[in-house]
């Protein structure tokens, strides 16, 4: 083995240590398969790595509950990753791809806000309540290396009466990505862990669980201004895209859930001199 190579596995198995010690959040898992055969998994858990709390904040002198907000704070966990962009959309009762056709509220590297609920929600129906606000957080990431990638929030705040709010987050359920070759399952492991997106250059196919799928894409230079291409999937196998970062939402049967990051990864070459471990190869 190329001692280069060695040197940089060491770093990375000490960075999953640090890894292990962060705050433990939800995960889904993402099953990798090779020619049918179930090979291994990982967990997607992007809340490990950005900090993030939506509350509602209300004012002891607002006796009406006239003036509620919504207090959003999001900042990085850890030193192995520092925050480049970050857009909040506010989609009141919108589903995803028409969340994502409007404009943004656009924060650099961390996020201490507070958003008037009269902004972010709708009521469900004609009767005054439960109302509903939905956000879309969207976040770029850099690494050690100036890797860049991109991870998102679904959140849904919901109004049963004029003082009780609920606040919902949801993983999707198990993702299963079908791996081109053998030799691709670890490397498609590592990307995973270090990028929290899929790989999807390396995938054959990747399947989700639940129907409706809710997809929006964007090329490397659409999604800084932010520009999407949307659509609702009603298969819930995804075997080509057409853009560097498409973001699948899951309907689960509790709710919309966080999106899984499909990226058009870039491959390494095998047999060059190099060790580019920091997009999956190993030896």
């Amino acid at each position: 083995m190329d001692l280069k190579c060695l040197a940089l596995q060491l770093i990375a198995v000490s960075f999953a240590v640090f890894m292990l010690n962060l705050p433990l959040t939800s995960a889904a898992t993402v099953n990798i398969f090779s020619k049918g055969e179930l090979k291994d998994s990982v967990d997607l858990s992007p809340g490990n790595i950005v900090n993030r709390q939506i509350s509602v904040v209300h004012e002891a002198k607002d006796i009406t509950w006239s003036n509620v907000k919504v207090l959003a704070s999001i900042n990085s966990a850890t030193l192995a990753y520092s925050i480049k962009k970050i857009y909040i959309f506010k989609c009141q009762n919108l589903d995803p791809v028409e969340c994502v056709r409007g404009s943004p509220i656009i924060f650099d590297s961390y996020v201490d806000t507070e958003i008037a609920w009269k902004d972010m929600s709708k009521p469900e129906s004609s009767a005054a309540y439960p109302q509903v606000g939905r956000l879309l957080t969207l976040v770029k990431l850099e690494d050690s290396n100036r890797k860049s990638f991109w991870i998102g929030f679904w959140d849904i705040v919901r109004r049963t009466s004029f003082n009780t709010f609920d606040t919902f987050n949801y993983e999707a359920n198990d993702i299963n990505l079908h791996a081109k070759s053998a030799d691709l399952v670890q490397p498609a492991k590592h990307f995973i862990s270090a990028f929290q997106m899929l790989p999807f250059n390396w995938a054959e196919k990747v399947e989700f669980t639940s129907l409706p799928l809710f997809a929006a894409g964007a090329s490397k230079a659409e999604v800084e201004k932010p520009i999407f291409q949307t659509a609702k999937l009603n298969t819930n196998e995804v075997s080509q895209i057409s853009k560097d970062y498409q973001f699948v939402f899951e309907e689960t049967s509790s709710g919309i859930a966080n999106p899984v990051v499909l990226n058009q990864n870039p491959s390494f070459a095998i047999g060059d001199g190099l060790c580019e471990y920091d997009i999956g190869e190993s030896q």
